[in-house]
């Protein structure tokens, strides 16, 4: 549509009001990509003395969505004074979902909770071409709401099968709001009203989100005319507003001075064929198993995914390991380090990313092939609890981490590393130790004389030993399905309260083994989960106190070394058997429901993207289509965005944000951070959600589960998967178990656990026998208005299943 002169004279400002809802971003973007105006974004519990005067540099307020209930003083902050401010202090608004709840509201309307509550469902909007809805053609609009705005209309009030001629009217209840748009496809909850006008004040709402990656083109229209509307009112009622200097909100860094630790970086590389080498027989040829190690294993590689495996040497009183906990606040250098790095910490706070930036800062590289996709540098895990931290949510106080407390991040630099191109047929040997060419020379041909056929005995012999091993396996904790699928249903209870449109809801699986490892079991037990559960984003970790294996299909972040960031969640599992072909799974994965749960995070997770790469660079590569793995059919999406590049604007920090560092321009670890915990272990919107879950999941700890597991590379590259059909385990603790506990049965609820907790003090690094062996396997699945809970505790075990088969 064409704009109004007047709008075009200058880039114009707009205030967008965050209800803290996991789409801000995505609004963000596109009001900045389709208007000429620049958006300044706060908090709706941010402490502003003089509504009136804060407006006064704005020219239109966007209260955007979020959870909750417009009732509520404490969910809807200062919002509820936007709509009874002076005349004269008045500014144009346009409230998105709970700003369109709160405009109806405070205009007489009554809001309650629908009888099915909506979240990521797309429908057809009616509307009459009025006000804001003028030349804008048919809308397939997506709804994320639990409650809905009744204006006491008599489609509402008898439910009338036709349409009164009164549709368009006023109410007696509300005649200052104009209705524009209904939902009146809807049987179960009948029409539900999708759009207002207020007749007196330049104020306008709708519930449904035009955001949405699943909500058409039309919808722009509607903000344009929106837009119109409110530039309009402001040269007709008020003239053209002053601009104000946008100020810096957060000062810059000064710069580090702590010089690089080991002197400055050689990369040397050298590239040789792979053959039919696998990963497990370059680790063994290495020995690399017998000691700490990481290694992130593409065991099969699925759409385009899992083409690189990489092998991290972990070197007993060289490597540099970097470990935080979320509960002291404090990073931990290891080695002759500690007390120099500390006092450079105590410049910043402890503030773990802006030190992690700072750290790769100092290491960056160059030269390395640009194939290869990492050169060195920090790899390791990042807690659910760490996730946490980002997002202002409390930690968890649950028992196991008051008696023991664990690391939230635990990194290791890198120097010396493989890396095989499952592709291209390719294995790169590297080294960031100065003269290394000695080694690099001895692992090439350590590799290339690495002959497979030797392994078949020790194959056989794995699994015997393996059989053995398990036979002693216990179950000592873990859900049941009676207390799971009623904390399902008390999900939903909070779904159709309107605090949250999906919950993550997960529960961990504990498993007593035998006390003492023989002869490294943590690395037979991973090849065995590697069989039978071959993945994309494997991974086998000894690191610190720490031993993960895990099989996970789920690549949460990756950028690379030109800026380009790319996100795949995966919502929507169904069990792989002989009857399930991919066909009919593609037909249950393309339900309403399932496609719900993967519309949900994948708008969550542009928001998150848009808030880093800035408006406009983020877009949808795949939308829900069908992956194929052994055991599952999973339904992903592709999300990819761009960073900033030279003279492009990085994005506005918020109002309020924890993370106060401000470079020049955002790198791949800045998306990191603003993602954190991950979407699809979390639900939408994520602060909400997470505080909901933390208390239906009686504050226990997930641990490393539902974090993130991958690497930071010196060339200014990264890759992180969730970590999702995994075991983990630490050294100090174990289990003293009288009675097993039989995870099939079913119990009214969790039954007490007849064993006692046992810490003791284990290494800090390298190798030897781990005191404890106890293990934790963690599954869960997201839950909407839509999910059934006996449907739910089955998608749970499956998942569940795939990691528990290897134990």
């Amino acid at each position: 549509m064409q704009m109004d002169p007047a709008s075009r004279e200058q880039p114009r400002r707009i205030l967008f009001v965050d209800a803290y809802d996991s789409f801000t971003n995505n609004i963000v973007s596109l009001l900045e990509t389709k208007l000429p105006a620049k958006v300044t974004v706060v908090h709706l519990d941010a402490h502003i003395p003089d509504l009136g005067n804060f407006l006064e540099p704005f020219d239109a307020v966007v209260v955007g969505p979020g959870p909750g209930n417009p009732t509520l003083p404490e969910d809807i902050g200062f919002i509820s004074q936007i709509w009874s401010l002076p005349e004269a202090q008045v500014r144009p608004t346009f409230g998105i979902c709970l700003g369109f709840q709160s405009l109806s509201l405070a205009s007489g309307a009554t809001v309650g909770r629908l009888t099915q509550p909506r979240h990521g469902i797309v429908t057809e909007i009616l509307h009459k071409g009025q006000s804001i809805f003028n030349g804008v053609g048919g809308i397939e609009a997506t709804q994320y709401h639990s409650l809905h705005v009744d204006i006491g209309h008599p489609i509402q009030t008898r439910r009338a099968v036709s349409w009164p001629s009164e549709l368009w009217l006023p109410t007696k209840e509300c005649p200052l709001l104009k209705p524009l748009a209904w939902d009146c496809g809807d049987l179960v909850n009948g029409a539900v009203l999708m759009g207002v006008q207020h007749l007196e004040r330049p104020f306008w709402g709708v519930q449904f989100h035009p955001e949405s990656a699943c909500t058409n083109a039309e919808c722009i229209k509607v903000i344009e005319n929106w837009w119109a509307e409110a530039c309009r009112w402001n040269d007709e009622r008020r003239g053209l507003l002053e601009r104000c200097q946008k100020s810096s909100l957060f000062p810059l860094l000064e710069d580090w001075s702590w010089d690089n630790l080991h002197g400055k970086h050689d990369l040397q590389w050298s590239r040789i064929r792979a053959g039919s080498l696998t990963v497990p027989d370059i680790c063994e040829a290495m020995k690399v198993q017998e000691g700490d190690a990481i290694i992130l294993d593409s065991a099969v590689t699925r759409e385009g995914v899992g083409r690189y495996s990489i092998i991290g040497f972990i070197m007993p009183n060289r490597t540099i390991r970097v470990t935080y906990n979320v509960e002291s606040h404090k990073v931990f250098i290891g080695n002759e380090w500690l007390e120099v790095l500390n006092e450079d910490l105590r410049k910043y706070g402890s503030d773990i990313w802006q030190y992690l930036a700072h750290f790769m800062e100092k290491h960056k590289v160059e030269g390395g092939d640009p194939e290869s996709p990492f050169w060195g540098g920090l790899m390791g895990f990042i807690s659910y609890e760490a996730g946490l931290e980002t997002i202002g949510v409390s930690q968890p106080h649950g028992a196991a981490r008051a008696r023991a407390p664990r690391p939230d991040l635990s990194f290791a630099f890198v120097e010396r590393s493989i890396v095989i191109d499952h592709q291209a047929g390719q294995v790169y040997v590297q080294s960031l130790i100065p003269h290394d060419t000695t080694w690099i020379e001895m692992t090439q041909k350590e590799v290339q004389t690495s002959a497979i056929g030797s392994n078949i005995r020790k194959i056989k012999n794995d699994k015997k030993r393996v059989a053995e091993y398990l036979r002693h396996a216990k179950v000592v904790e873990g859900p049941r399905e009676e207390d799971y699928r009623q904390r399902v249903r008390q999900c939903q209870e909070s779904i159709r309260a309107g605090d949250s449109y999906e919950l993550c809801l997960t529960g961990q699986t504990t498993i007593s083994m035998p006390r003492v490892d023989p002869d490294n079991m943590p690395w037979t037990l991973y090849k065995n989960l590697r069989k039978r559960n071959p993945a994309p984003f494997a991974a086998y970790i000894r690191l610190g106190s720490a031993t993960v294996l895990s099989s996970s299909p789920e690549r949460f972040l990756c950028w690379d070394r030109t800026g380009t960031c790319q996100l795949r969640p995966i919502k929507g599992t169904v069990k792989k058997t002989k009857d399930m072909t991919k066909i009919l799974a593609t037909d249950i994965l393309n339900t309403p429901k399932e496609r719900a749960e993967n519309l949900m995070i994948l708008d969550l997770i542009r928001h998150d993207l848009h808030g880093v790469v800035g408006s406009g660079n983020v877009h949808v590569q795949k939308l829900m289509g069908i992956e194929e793995y052994k055991t599952v059919f999973q339904l992903v999406s592709v999300i990819e965005g761009r960073l900033p590049q030279g003279d492009e604007p990085a994005a506005e920090k918020k109002d309020g944000e924890e993370n106060k560092r401000d470079a020049s321009l955002p790198t791949g670890l800045d998306v990191l951070a603003a993602s954190l915990p991950p979407g699809s272990m979390t639900g939408a919107p994520k602060r909400r959600s997470c505080q909901i879950l933390k208390e239906l999941e009686n504050n226990a700890p997930r641990g490393i589960y539902s974090g993130v597991i991958g690497y930071l590379d010196v060339g200014g590259a990264g890759d992180f998967s969730v970590v999702i059909r995994t075991a983990y385990k630490w050294d100090d603790e174990s289990y003293e178990l009288e009675t097993p506990i039989e995870l099939e049965t079913p119990a009214p609820t969790p039954a007490p656990l007849s064993r006692s907790l046992s810490s003791s003090t284990s290494r800090a690094g390298g190798s030897g026998t781990a005191n404890g062996n106890v293990w934790h396997i963690g599954a869960g699945g997201a839950i909407t208005g839509l999910s059934d809970d006996k449907a739910e505790w089955e998608e749970m075990r499956t998942k569940l299943d795939s990691a528990l088969s290897s134990f």
